[in-house]
């Protein structure tokens, strides 16, 4: 993941392969869908993501409207 976390990314490539890399991880854990529970906060998510808190909003923000992801509150479903 850490490739993914490099300046020369995004920040919607690196929310995308946060997203990807925390499905991948449920799913050996034997969630077998594509539905989880962000455990971090925005804030969290940002710190690792090298990202300002309002950054990783707005592009929640976009993969919903896309309908790339759907969410309430902390509970997210990826498409």
């Amino acid at each position: 993941m850490a490739s993914h976390l490099a300046g020369d990314h995004t920040a919607d490539e690196r929310m995308a392969a946060f997203l990807v890399d925390l499905g991948e991880r449920y799913m050996r854990l034997g969630v077998r869908d594509w539905h989880f529970r962000l455990s971090m906060s925005r804030t969290d998510i940002a710190n690792q993501l090298r990202l300002a808190s309002e950054t990783v909003s707005r592009v929640l923000g976009r993969f919903r409207a896309q309908e790339v992801v759907y969410s309430e509150e902390r509970e997210m479903t990826v498409s």
